[in-house]
């Protein structure tokens, strides 16, 4: 009887908060939770870090402790791109191997880096 496959793990985050003047805005990640529960549903091990409430060194413990196969940075505001750039960034450091592919999938504000090769997720 031959084992059953290892399940990807994708770990899906939200960018932090943005500051117009004196005002937070913050937002549910509604898009992601249901990118989220649709990669449950296709049998993907999945975490969702919300960095509106956690740290980015919250992010970097996730990425070395649980070594996620894929993440996936959601795009809310255009604000959010140097953010987002720079976790990508340190996150392609990090990784061993040195191969991390960026890949818009499916939805617009969506990109995926995986560590082996790109992941097609085409029932997400």
């Amino acid at each position: 009887m031959s084992a059953s496959p290892r399940k990807w793990k994708v770990l899906l985050v939200h960018p932090g908060p943005l500051m117009y003047s004196e005002v937070y805005l913050r937002l549910e990640p509604l898009g992601l939770e249901l990118v989220a529960e649709s990669c449950r549903r296709s049998g993907y091990a999945v975490r969702l870090l919300d960095l509106q409430a956690a740290t980015h060194q919250q992010y970097f413990q996730i990425l070395d402790s649980w070594r996620p196969d894929a993440i996936g940075f959601s795009l809310n505001y255009l604000a959010n791109v140097p953010e987002v750039l720079d976790l990508a960034k340190e996150t392609r450091k990090r990784r061993q191997g040195g191969a991390t592919h960026f890949r818009r999938v499916c939805f617009p504000s969506i990109t995926l880096a995986s560590g082996s090769e790109p992941m097609a997720m085409s029932n997400v």
